[in-house]
């Protein structure tokens, strides 16, 4: 797919004996653009107000790479974007999340919400305890100093998310 051959590692793509490295550095070229382009976009409106855009984008981010990827999208009182960031990168089954350190961030960004978003490489979005146990408790820690986790979203392959917001996990969560 184009997305795959955007998001190859330049050993991949070397394997095909007419690519130069110019051609690989244009391919990234187009993808940064592209990402810029969408970042461009959602800060002209709320990043809420189109379910499809904000998907689009967060697959961008996430890439189609074989490790997962932790990444939070910063939001302002508005729930315009502030600053995207990827804050860990792991293995092919799982990221480190560390709710202090999400928390710490974002206090020092000033935003008023976030969007926490990570990849499953090997393409099923369903989240495992961990990442349900580690949402419950950003939840919370964020609600204590009055942030919005406005959703945690998993990325599974073909465009295949899971929602916390959209399956219920985070109208009323229970302490732990």
């Amino acid at each position: 797919s184009l997305s795959n051959v955007l998001n190859a590692p330049f050993e991949e793509l070397s394997q095909f004996n007419h690519l130069k490295k110019s051609t690989f550095v244009l391919f990234k070229l187009i993808l940064e653009a592209n990402k810029r382009l969408f970042k461009e976009d959602l800060k002209q409106r709320p990043v809420l107000l189109s379910r499809d855009n904000l998907v689009d984008y967060c697959c961008l981010c996430t890439g189609d790479t074989t490790q997962e990827r932790l990444i939070a999208l910063y939001l302002d009182l508005k729930g315009h974007l502030i600053r995207t960031e990827t804050l860990q990168t792991g293995t092919l089954d799982q990221v480190a999340i560390y709710p202090r350190e999400i928390l710490k961030q974002t206090l020092m960004i000033g935003a008023k919400s976030i969007v926490l978003v990570h990849n499953h490489p090997t393409g099923d979005p369903q989240p495992s305890s961990e990442d349900y146990a580690v949402t419950v408790e950003l939840y919370h820690m964020l609600k204590t100093v009055d942030i919005d986790l406005i959703d945690h979203l998993i990325i599974g392959t073909g465009r295949r998310i899971f929602s916390f917001r959209e399956q219920g996990h985070l109208t009323v969560l229970p302490r732990r």
